[in-house]
């Protein structure tokens, strides 16, 4: 139905600009062609914005060459006699255009691309509607995607304006539910063998595609997935799927290019999760290389994105990329050991490339979240400042952090910086210990958290587009102490904060809290075995306010102290990590008292004086792990967490605009 309904409202605007420029050479009583164009030739369009309401507000702008810009209205024709003659065709073309069903029409017409949508503010976004592959088997209705993407010509982007509201990102795998890439081999398992391609025992070369033959599990734990992948590959194979509801047709190998084609069509029940696996047989010993496996309705992976995916990401204003670049735990040292473009898989330990999140960024119009890897040297810092300058969007910004939650005991990041602080006292340095006043090797590796941030910004020079993050504990007791420790010690030994930060940012999560019945007062209530949904969604209800605890408000205050602002890193509903009743605490993200929790939690995060919360995250599976998505599913805009999100996103950007006039 999207794309139907799409078609029909841009053949209604097409059939409206026909209309009027038939009216318009009508009543200007044009003599001739060669005048027509001469006219044309002296002032230059912009594209036709269309209202749904068809209004008489300004549509368009029309430039004249000089450069000079006034604002166009429709004009209301005059019904000469000529003007009553061009009529009645364009008239009949109207109708015909914007009343006959889309189906009747355009079923055998090409897909729309290329559509440039030129939004309120002035923004522009290109969107691809791509059109099922001519070889694709018609779906039955029950086992199609259930979908409902938003369509980006319904409202603008999201205005980067603070406050605003970003996002954090999944990160890259097999089972993630973001469907970031047209070409789903980018996020595909670890080749492993052709007969166990879970196994991630395949032989590799130096940039990743296997050797021999292989296996890989393109995408496990999903559903509604069905239609017709094309598949390409250098080199010579057999390919199978196996224990997948698929199957492989019109597999041929072209000698001239050494190039291997097929189409891998997915047929399952809806609903029903399953597993694509697939096995590369045969390949005498030389293995493949750039394979591709593009999803239903792309014939090519120029534009790198899913229509689905940036459709999901509409809303809000920046994108976080510390899971996307795999930053907990990162082994990553120098420049060179990154993750590159040409990697034959994203879902490594190294993550994705910087370069794709800055392509996402310009594409989508978000500001970037990096973050460094712990380990990260100087060059690297350096490295990564120069790549920012040369391919974000000038209009764009970039927040940068040192690594993630380097304070979380969990990471090995947080023992990298210990390490890290140690060996620089060890060396000589005597601002970490107070000049040897301060023996607290913990508080030695708090504030060396805070020195390299200091170090990535004068590393990344002073280029306004670079905003550094101070990221700390905002659970800590008392309220804001290790931070009021780091930004005193930045204040002593370097100089005010706010001119190496931008902002300082914790995570403020809210959930139901912890068992009252529990006479040791230390058992979560999600540990509970008699819980319902209403119980979860009353709790969490009631303890929205979190988000604007005493906690967030040292962290608030001491950010208006230095001038700095407010963010949060992530944020969202947390129902912790325990095995129990899975269903119910499903079925609670499920319910619209859920959603309500979010956004009254999201309101009073940003009336406490917050300026950007990154919620994490946009999508995640529901497991035991965490209930972090906004959604399950990228596809499915309706879950009430991510329309609350959607709502204070719209809310934040519509004071924005008012406050700016």
């Amino acid at each position: 139905m999207y794309q139907i309904d799409r078609t029909h409202r841009v053949r209604v605007g097409f059939a409206r600009v026909l209309l009027e420029e038939f009216l318009a050479r009508a009543a200007q009583n044009e003599p001739n062609r060669s005048q027509r164009k001469s006219r044309r030739n002296r002032v230059c369009r912009t594209p036709t914005r269309f209202h749904a309401e068809n209004s008489r507000a300004p549509v368009a702008k029309r430039t004249h060459c000089g450069g000079e810009k006034r604002t166009h209205r429709p004009r209301v024709w005059p019904l000469t006699r000529r003007g009553h003659v061009a009529m009645v065709p364009a008239m009949l073309l109207w109708l015909l255009l914007a009343l006959v069903p889309a189906p009747a029409l355009f079923a055998a017409q090409p897909a729309i691309k290329n559509v440039i949508v030129t939004f309120q503010d002035g923004t522009q976004q290109r969107v691809d509607v791509a059109a099922p592959s001519q070889n694709a088997t018609t779906q039955p209705a029950s086992t199609r995607p259930a979908t409902k993407p938003v369509d980006p010509a319904a409202a603008p982007p999201a205005r980067r304006i603070e406050p605003f509201l970003g996002v954090n990102l999944e990160a890259l795998r097999d089972y993630d539910r973001q469907f970031m890439f047209i070409d789903a081999m980018k996020t595909s398992r670890k080749f492993g063998s052709a007969k166990t391609p879970y196994d991630g025992k395949a032989t590799l070369g130096p940039d990743g595609w296997p050797m021999d033959d292989a296996g890989t599990l393109v995408m496990t734990d999903v559903k509604n997935v069905n239609g017709v992948y094309h598949f390409f590959a250098s080199g010579r194979c057999e390919l199978s799927t196996l224990n997948s509801p698929a199957r492989v047709q019109n597999l041929a190998y072209d000698a001239k290019r050494d190039r291997t084609y097929a189409e891998v069509v997915v047929a399952a029940e809806s609903d029903k999760q399953i597993t694509l696996s697939l096995a590369f047989k045969n390949t005498g010993g030389a293995g493949l290389r750039d394979i591709k496996l593009l999803r239903p309705g792309y014939d090519s992976d120029a534009q790198v994105f899913t229509g689905e995916f940036l459709l999901a990401l509409h809303p809000f204003g920046a994108i976080r990329f510390m899971d996307y670049l795999r930053t907990n735990n990162s082994k990553i040292a120098r420049w060179d050991e990154r993750p590159k473009q040409t990697d034959a898989q994203y879902s490594t330990e190294k993550g994705g490339p910087y370069e794709t999140a800055i392509q996402l960024c310009n594409f989508a119009g978000k500001d970037a979240w990096l973050c460094v890897p712990a380990l990260a040297d100087d060059d690297f810092v350096r490295q990564l400042g120069q790549l920012v300058r040369d391919q974000l969007r000038p209009d764009l910004h970039c927040y940068v952090e040192y690594s993630n939650e380097v304070w979380n005991g969990q990471f090995q990041q947080y023992k990298q910086n210990k390490t890290a602080a140690q060996q620089e006292v060890a060396a000589g340095d005597q601002t970490l210990n107070d000049g040897g006043k301060d023996s607290n090797v913990e508080y030695w590796a708090r504030k060396r958290i805070a020195k390299r941030a200091v170090e990535i910004k004068k590393l990344l020079g002073d280029d306004p587009r670079f905003r550094v993050v101070l990221a700390s504990q905002v659970g800590y007791q008392p309220p804001g102490a290790v931070l009021k420790m780091q930004l005193e010690y930045v204040e002593k030994y370097f100089g005010p904060p706010s001119q190496f930060f931008y902002a300082v940012a914790g995570a403020p999560y809210f959930s139901p809290g912890k068992d009252e019945a529990d006479p040791a007062k230390k058992k979560w209530f999600t540990e509970r075995d008699d819980i319902t949904p209403d119980q979860i969604c009353d709790r969490l209800l009631a303890r929205t306010g979190t988000s604007a605890n005493d906690n967030v408000k040292a962290f608030h205050a001491l950010a208006d102290k230095y001038r700095l602002r407010k963010f949060a890193y992530e944020g969202g509903l947390d129902l912790q990590q325990f095995n129990k009743h899975l269903d119910v605490k499903i079925a609670s993200q499920y319910d619209p008292r859920a959603g309500r929790a979010v956004e009254d939690y999201l309101n009073k995060w940003y009336a406490a004086g917050g300026d950007a919360m990154f919620y994490f995250d946009l999508s995640g599976r529901y497991t035991k792990s965490g209930y972090w998505g906004l959604t399950e599913d990228i596809r499915d805009l309706s879950a009430p967490k991510y329309q609350a999100a959607a709502r204070v996103s719209q809310r934040l950007s519509d004071t924005a605009a008012t406050v700016g006039r």
